[in-house]
C-alpha cells in the first residue's frame, strides 16, 4: 500500500509546517524576551533598593555628623571660662544639632522628600521636650496643599525653631507654663507661617529688622533667602507673633 499526496495537499502540508515552525520560533523568542526582561527588572529592583540604601545610610550619616559637631561644641563650652564665649557655643551646638534634626526628617525611607506637613510637628515636639520645658505646650496646624523642595523646607524649619527657642527663652522667662501656636497657610500669591505665643510681648518699639539678637538676625537672613520677609510683632491679647512670608515658588 502506498502513501501518495495529491500537489494541493502537498502545498498545504508544507505551509502548515512553515506556519507551525514560525509560531515554535516566534513563542520561543518572546520565551527568550520575556526571560531577559525579567532579569533586567530584577536587576533594576536591586539597582533601585541599593540606591534607596545608600541615600538613607548617607542622610543618616550627614544628621549624625552634624549632631555629633554640635555635641562637642556643648561639651566644649566647660572648658571655656569666659561666659559669652561659653554661651555662644552652647548656642552653636544646639543649632548644629537642630540641623541635624531636620536633615534627617527630610526625606521618607524610600527617599521621597518629606512635606511640612509632616516635619514641622515632629520638630517642634523634639524642640520642646529638648528645652526642659515641660509646661510650654504647642498646637501645629500646616496645610496639606503646600508643596515646598528640600531647599525651602531646610529655612522654613530653621525659623520656626529659633522662633521656638527665642519664646522659651525670653517669652516665657520666669513661667513655668506657656502656649505656641504654629500655622502654615498658603494662597496663589505667598506662604505665611505664623508662630504665636501668649508669654511677654515685645516692647512698644521693638523693630524686628532692627534686632541685634543673633537668632532674629539668623531668621530675617533665612527669609531673604527664600525671597521673603520676617517679622516679630506683638500679639493682640498678649504675647508675640513671628510672621514669615515668601512665595510659593521659592526653592
Amino acid at each position: 500500500m502506498s502513501f501518495t499526496l495529491e500537489p494541493g495537499a502537498a502545498v498545504a502540508m508544507g505551509f502548515y509546517v512553515g506556519v507551525v515552525t514560525v509560531d515554535l520560533l516566534l513563542i520561543d523568542w518572546m520565551q527568550r524576551g520575556t526571560a531577559q526582561l525579567r532579569r533586567e527588572r530584577e536587576r533594576c529592583e536591586k539597582l533601585a533598593q541599593r540606591s534607596q540604601l545608600l541615600f538613607s545610610e548617607l542622610q543618616h550619616r550627614v544628621s549624625n555628623n552634624l549632631q555629633m559637631v554640635g555635641a562637642v561644641l556643648a561639651l566644649q563650652q566647660r572648658s571655656v571660662a569666659d561666659p559669652a564665649a561659653r554661651q555662644a557655643l552652647v548656642d552653636a551646638g544646639a543649632k548644629l544639632q537642630t540641623i541635624g534634626r531636620i536633615q534627617r526628617q527630610l526625606y521618607d525611607h524610600s527617599g521621597d522628600p518629606q512635606t511640612l506637613e509632616r516635619i514641622l510637628p515632629d520638630l517642634v515636639d523634639d524642640l520642646l521636650t529638648t528645652s526642659g520645658r515641660p509646661g510650654v505646650t504647642a498646637t501645629v496646624e500646616v496645610g496639606s496643599a503646600i508643596k515646598l523642595p528640600p531647599d525651602s523646607i531646610i529655612p522654613v524649619a530653621l525659623i520656626v525653631a529659633e522662633t521656638i527657642a527665642n519664646a522659651v527663652e525670653h517669652g516665657f522667662a520666669g513661667r513655668e507654663t506657656g502656649r505656641i501656636e504654629v500655622r502654615m497657610c498658603a494662597d496663589a500669591g505667598s506662604v505665611t507661617l505664623t508662630i504665636a505665643n501668649d508669654g511677654a510681648s515685645p516692647p512698644a518699639d521693638f523693630s524686628a529688622a532692627a534686632a541685634t539678637s543673633l537668632g532674629l538676625r539668623i531668621s530675617r537672613t533665612l527669609a531673604d533667602q527664600l525671597g521673603g520677609s520676617f517679622d516679630l510683632t506683638p500679639r493682640e491679647g498678649g504675647g508675640a507673633v513671628a510672621t514669615l512670608r515668601f512665595p510659593p515658588t521659592a526653592g
